[in-house]
């Protein structure tokens, strides 16, 4: 009786320390101490804490669905290994843990988890689907020593996804975009989409992939500019500790 009582204390308290974040497409619980941002097309979501920032990262893109995208195709791209260049110019294929359906809150998505995909020595997990004709790719990245620090607030985030987007955006119609085109959504609850915000991609195709291979390559960017501006961040504020006035 104890042990069920103390559990659920823990659940409440983490439950508790839990905020919703939604934009236009997607709705998921965090941490208080996260913060998220958009980043042009996509979005980012981080700890505040600028030390604990270029740790993990959670990125969210959404696009219009093209003929390729369909959970076949996206099962089938990331059973592939990714390839990263590494500082010296090497590139290194991915390690590919698993690549699986799954269903959640109703929509069947594609998970897949791989180590080096996007930044060498960082675990990301993929989640992949399309509702109507909206595409979403959402990923979840954290350093190797510091995953399982992170994987709870992960697994949170997964088990309360689920997709907001309104029928204006699930069933797009527009002669000024094409399919797979970026979406650049505004967020908040309610917030509604301007067919006008669509942002056309570069041209680059996947055999298979559709346009997940854009995708993931925008998530990798996304992650890379986070761990930079969160490293620089942090060793000015290691030099301003150690610095003393002469």
């Amino acid at each position: 009786m104890r042990t069920l009582a103390l559990l659920s204390i823990v659940a409440f308290a983490l439950h508790a320390e839990a905020k919703t974040f939604q934009n236009s497409y997607v709705a998921f619980e965090v941490p208080d101490d996260w913060t998220c941002v958009q980043e042009g097309v996509a979005w980012t979501c981080t700890p505040q804490n600028p030390v604990f920032a270029k740790e993990a990262v959670i990125v969210l893109a959404a696009k219009v669905a093209g003929p390729e995208d369909n959970v076949n195709n996206f099962l089938s791209y990331l059973k592939q290994p990714k390839k990263v260049i590494t500082k010296v110019g090497t590139p290194v294929p991915s390690k590919v843990m698993y690549a699986q359906q799954r269903a959640l809150a109703g929509n069947v998505w594609v998970q897949a988890q791989h180590i080096g995909s996007e930044i060498q020595e960082y675990y990301t997990l993929y989640l992949a689907t399309v509702k109507e004709q909206l595409a979403i790719l959402v990923s979840f990245s954290a350093e190797r020593n510091r995953y399982q620090k992170y994987n709870p607030v992960f697994d949170r985030a997964i088990k309360t996804l689920r997709i907001v987007a309104t029928q204006k955006l699930l069933f797009h119609k527009t002669n000024t975009a094409g399919a797979g085109d970026m979406i650049g959504i505004q967020g908040g609850p309610g917030a509604q989409v301007d067919p006008a915000n669509l942002l056309p991609p570069p041209e680059k195709k996947s055999k298979g992939g559709g346009g997940l291979m854009l995708w993931i390559g925008l998530a990798a960017i996304l992650l890379a500019g986070v761990y930079y501006m969160t490293s620089r961040k942090g060793a000015s504020s290691s030099k301003k500790r150690t610095s003393r006035p002469k």
